[in-house]
């Protein structure tokens, strides 16, 4: 079996419809079908820290509104790294058919999961948060 291939494209909806973590594992997964574990590994860790940032924002209400704007700027972003690093690369594989571009219900099944983690998040941070402000 071909591996998948996440062009730049699919890393943008994955932001945006999804969270940066979607994003960074689909950065992640190219890096993995690249052979750099390295630079993998990197990445989940970059967007691990970027979605506890927008959760912080979040939670906080420091940003209210602006989330949106800031949702479009790592959409940006995160599309142009993906394809600066990565798209000539995934390009010769698609080429020498050495991979398959992923399909968007692969990209979709990745933004969910990354939804529910940053609802589940934002649900124990607020029950901690107010039983707290209880005590």
């Amino acid at each position: 079996m071909r591996p998948k291939l996440y062009f730049p494209n699919s890393v943008a909806v994955a932001s945006f419809f999804g969270t940066p973590l979607a994003a960074c594992w689909l950065i992640s997964r190219n890096f993995v079908t690249l052979q750099q574990p390295s630079r993998s590994r990197n990445w989940v860790v970059i967007g691990a820290i970027i979605n506890l940032f927008c959760v912080f924002l979040l939670v906080t209400g420091l940003i209210g509104s602006g989330m949106v704007l800031i949702q479009l700027g790592l959409m940006f972003v995160l599309q142009e790294i993906s394809n600066k690093t990565q798209a000539i690369q995934l390009d010769d594989l698609l080429n020498r058919q050495a991979g398959a571009k992923a399909s968007l219900s692969d990209v979709i099944i990745v933004c969910l999961l990354s939804d529910l983690a940053v609802i589940a998040t934002v649900l124990l941070v607020s029950f901690a948060v107010f039983s707290i402000k209880q005590n």
